[in-house]
This record gives C-alpha cells, sequence and structure tokens, in this order.
C-alpha cells in the first residue's frame, strides 16, 4: 500500500513545519528574533492539521487493508466451499486432511 509511506512523509513534514514555527513563536514571545507571532501560530495549526490529515490516512488506509484481507478469506472460504461439493469421497478426505495440516 503505497499511501501509508505516503502519510509517513506528510506525518514528517508536519513535525517538522511544526518545530519551526515553535521556534518562531519563541523568537516573538522573547523577542530574540524578529518572528511574527501570529504568522507562528497559523503556522503550527497549519502543521496540526496536516498532522492529522496524515494520521487519518494512515488509519483509513489500514483500515481498508484489513478489509480486503477479510474479502480475501471470504473468496477463500467460498472456493474451499465451492470445491468440497465438486469432489468425491477420497479427494474430498484429502483436501480437509490437507485443510486441517494447515490451521
Amino acid at each position: 500500500m503505497t499511501a501509508i509511506p505516503h502519510a509517513g512523509m506528510a506525518l514528517t513534514s508536519a513535525l517538522d513545519r511544526f518545530e519551526h514555527a515553535s521556534l518562531q513563536v519563541l523568537e516573538a514571545v522573547t523577542g530574540a528574533g524578529d518572528a511574527d507571532l501570529g504568522e507562528a501560530l497559523v503556522e503550527m495549526t497549519e502543521a496540526k492539521t496536516q498532522a492529522k490529515a496524515g494520521v487519518a490516512v494512515i488509519r483509513f488506509a489500514d483500515e481498508m487493508y484489513e478489509a480486503l484481507l477479510q474479502i480475501g478469506t471470504a473468496d477463500a472460504l467460498l472456493a474451499i466451499e465451492q470445491a468440497r461439493a465438486r469432489l468425491d469421497g477420497p479427494r474430498l478426505r484429502m483436501l480437509e486432511a490437507a485443510l486441517g495440516a494447515a490451521q
């Protein structure tokens, strides 16, 4: 899934932006630099929103991955049931033995 690495990069970017903005807030409050407090606070808010979006993408991708696994499992179980319906006695016992060994 490519969404998770991209979201991870967005989170890293957001944390860097937040760190930079927090340093600007410190400069503005202490008078150590010429940073604008309002601009720095807006940047912090934007970084926070970016981080939340990255986390949301990761959660959504994880939910979709789990859903795909469930669909795959359901499809596999259906295929096994269909195969069982087509098999005669000895072949069915062989399939069941293989399935039991796999579990």
